[in-house]
């Protein structure tokens, strides 16, 4: 009986590990899962119809303007009025 005492009694505290690391598990995994899901949900809504439409077309010369060269001005949407 000492023997199945001894052996019992060791066994609880790793028994109350492994269920507190199961626990603690669980929650990072349900956690991670609404995560989850509240991103799927952001990028559909932000995929739906309609709501691509209110985007701007890419410029058909992304090339950044310098301010170097005034006469790239009309490429960009401006006019130079001296």
């Amino acid at each position: 009986m000492t023997t199945q005492g001894a052996e019992l009694a060791e066994l609880k505290p790793r028994l109350g590990d492994a269920l507190s690391s199961n626990y603690e598990q669980n929650n990072a995994i349900l956690s991670l899962t609404a995560e989850r899901d509240a991103y799927k949900a952001t990028i559909t809504s932000l995929t739906a119809a309609g709501a691509s439409a209110n985007r701007t077309p890419e410029h058909p010369d992304p090339t950044p303007f310098s301010g170097e060269d005034p006469t790239l001005l009309p490429i960009f949407g401006y006019s130079s009025r001296s």
